[in-house]
C-alpha cells in the first residue's frame, strides 16, 4: 500500500457491518493472512456484488471480495508510533482519486497480458513501466495536495 501506508504505520479500523465504499481501505482475509488493500471498483460475480481491492503500489487487481467478508475500514493513518495521524488518503475525493488512478493501472495490465499484446516483444514491459510511472506520479501529487 505504499505510500499511503507504509511499514510500522499505525491503523485506525471501523470493524463491523462497513458498506465499503469506491477509495476505502478495506481489512479483509485472504488465503495469504489479513489482507489491508483499497476498494478500486465493484463488480459482479455469480449474481454477488463484490469489490475489487488493489495494493496502491501494485500492478494486479486481488481477487474479487464479498462485502460481508470486510472486517473493517481504515479510517486514519499514524505515521509511525509517534508520528501525526492522518485521514487524508483513507477518506475521501484524494481516496477516491487514488482509486480511480489504481483501478486504470490494474485495467492496463489486465490488457497487457491480453493475448494480441502479450505477443508483441516488449510491449508488456513498456506498458508496466508507464503504469508504474502514472501511479508513482499520481500518488506524489495526491499526498502533497
Amino acid at each position: 500500500m505504499l505510500p499511503s501506508l507504509r511499514h510500522g504505520d499505525s491503523l485506525l479500523v471501523e470493524f463491523g457491518a462497513v458498506e465499503p465504499r469506491l477509495g476505502d481501505i478495506a481489512v479483509f482475509e485472504a488465503p495469504r493472512g489479513i489482507v489491508v488493500h483499497r476498494v478500486v471498483r465493484h463488480v459482479t460475480v455469480a449474481g454477488a456484488v463484490c469489490i475489487q481491492t488493489k495494493g496502491d503500489a501494485r500492478l494486479d487487481f486481488d481477487a474479487p471480495v464479498h462485502a460481508d467478508d470486510v472486517l473493517g475500514i481504515v479510517r486514519s493513518v499514524r505515521a509511525g508510533a509517534d508520528g501525526p495521524s492522518s485521514d487524508g488518503a483513507c477518506t475521501g475525493l484524494r481516496a477516491r482519486a487514488i482509486a480511480a488512478v489504481s483501478a486504470s493501472v490494474g485495467l492496463g495490465e489486465a490488457w497487457a497480458r491480453e493475448p494480441p499484446v502479450a505477443r508483441v516483444p516488449g510491449l508488456r514491459r513498456i506498458g508496466a513501466r508507464a503504469a508504474r510511472a502514472a501511479q508513482s506520479l499520481a500518488a506524489r501529487v495526491l499526498r502533497t495536495a
